[in-house]
């Protein structure tokens, strides 16, 4: 993905967040998903305000922003950079510190294209780990073994 945009992400709570906004973003011309965030703790272990994180499939331009913002009472929004990286904040499951949400907590609007997110989605691996043990379990003391 590099520096290219490829999604815009926000941040709302569910008391800002109007009745309707479902149907708003339904008439938005790409899809979103979101997920809520109800069991994070602060750094001293206090439950942080429930909070909603949506990500949006399209990277809209200015007047989609200002419309999802005022259609969902927006705290917070930015580009995303990583699609991979956006899901796995949308479910901590790569931050040791945080809690884990389950993947199925994920809502998806109608519009959500699974086969574009496919395409792009790179599921996060440890690959150092891996490394690390395939060295011990064969025992590798040369780099060139390694690499063959």
């Amino acid at each position: 993905m590099g520096n290219a945009r490829c999604g815009y992400t926000a941040i709302a709570y569910p008391e800002s967040i109007p009745q309707d906004w479902e149907i708003a973003l339904n008439k938005l011309p790409f899809g979103y998903c979101y997920a809520l965030h109800d069991r994070d703790v602060d750094e001293y272990g206090e439950l942080k305000k429930p909070h909603m994180h949506f990500f949006f499939q399209g990277v809209p331009e200015k007047t989609l922003i200002k419309y999802i913002w005022d259609n969902l009472g927006v705290q917070y929004g930015e580009y995303v950079r990583s699609i991979s990286g956006m899901f796995e904040y949308l479910t901590h499951e790569n931050n040791p510190d945080k809690f884990h949400y389950p993947r199925d907590i994920i809502q998806f609007s109608a519009k959500w294209c699974q086969e574009a997110f496919d395409m792009k989605y790179v599921p996060h691996r440890d690959t150092d780990a891996e490394i690390y043990a395939l060295i011990k379990e064969r025992n590798i003391l040369e780099y060139f073994v390694l690499q063959d």
